[in-house]
């Protein structure tokens, strides 16, 4: 009867044990997400807060493409990232269109540069995913 006893109290403690572990590997990993969320976030919203110029505009493209890439995501038929949790695009408005960073990259980097390279610009909107990571921005030139 005391080797059952034993034998219980051995189980439970091991059970405890593996339970303590899970959790602790689950907040750990929680944690980690979050600090990756909060990098990649203060990467792009550094440019959010007053006026960028179009050579920012072009860093930040860089930034969203690269992104994607490494988290690899796909693209539809047109070139364009499809929607992912992961997925970052930022859009560019200019004479009263918006373009994304897709098209932009198409035509070609240096025109624009040449064309907005010292033209200021300002974020008007930022989008977060469910996760809290940074979806997408939309920045709009000012008179040029």
């Amino acid at each position: 009867m005391k080797n059952n006893t034993l034998w219980v109290w051995l189980l439970i403690v091991c059970f405890l044990l593996v339970v303590v572990l899970f959790f602790t590997t689950n907040i750990q990993t929680l944690r980690k997400g979050n600090n990756e969320i909060q990098t990649i976030n203060s990467e792009y919203e550094e440019y959010a807060n007053g006026s960028v110029n179009g050579l920012d505009i072009t860093t930040i493209i860089n930034k969203a493409v690269s992104h994607n890439e490494n988290k690899l995501i796909d693209k539809d038929e047109e070139g364009n990232y499809v929607d992912d949790d992961n997925r970052i695009v930022i859009y560019v408005t200019f004479d009263g269109n918006t373009y994304r960073m897709e098209r932009l990259n198409k035509v070609g980097i240096e025109p624009f540069i040449e064309l907005f390279g010292a033209v200021d610009f300002t974020c008007v909107s930022k989008e977060y995913h469910d996760s809290g990571m940074i979806s997408s921005m939309t920045f709009e030139a000012k008179d040029y």
